[in-house]
């Protein structure tokens, strides 16, 4: 079968993701993981409405920081990453649904014991900037995400440190929305 660019046309009772092309399925792939952002924002509004705002923001904490390991276990045994070190911490970045699906983000190898992610641009951050203020802002990227960068580190080494070398506000929207440094000093 040659490869798909779409599904559009007849249905296929003998389809199989595999007959799509690199470009549909990375097209896919984005979708998907767009849907973290979806269901934490469906989750969380349903949380607020029963529960009210402070259980909402424990529970997300806690979740998003489970969630971490677990997005961090599935990628690295879907793509056989190995190692405990600052360059493979690196690759789970590089194609973590939860950040490289959604954010655009550079990851900076300065030896196989340090890095530095910045992300460019954040879809959540756009959110909190245009709806929600600073207020928010500084809960989660400077609580949650310090919290959530640690969960990640800690998967691959317990002694790796991610310590944030900018947050936001932003001055601009043009501005990098967020840059961390991951370092494991032996």
């Amino acid at each position: 079968m040659t490869e798909l660019r779409d599904y559009s046309g007849e249905f296929r009772a003998d389809f199989k993701p595999q007959h799509l092309s690199k470009d549909a399925i990375t097209r896919m792939w984005t979708a998907a993981s767009f849907m973290y952002l979806t269901m934490d924002k469906i989750w969380f509004s349903q949380m607020v409405e029963r529960f009210g705002e402070e259980v909402a923001w424990e529970m997300s904490h806690k979740a998003w920081s489970k969630a971490a390991v677990a997005e961090s276990k599935r990628c690295a045994e879907a793509l056989n990453i190995r190692g405990n070190d600052v360059a493979t911490c690196m690759k789970l970045f590089q194609v973590a649904p939860a950040w490289a699906g959604v954010c655009d983000l550079d990851c900076e190898l300065i030896n196989n014991n340090h890095g530095i992610v910045t992300v460019k641009r954040c879809p959540a951050l756009d959110v909190f900037e245009k709806h929600h203020g600073e207020e928010r802002i500084k809960l989660v990227c400077h609580k949650l995400e310090l919290d959530f960068m640690a969960d990640y580190a800690h998967f691959f080494n317990p002694e790796m440190k991610a310590t944030p070398l900018s947050l936001p506000p932003r001055k601009s929207p043009n501005d990098v929305a967020c840059r961390w440094e991951f370092k494991l000093e032996k």
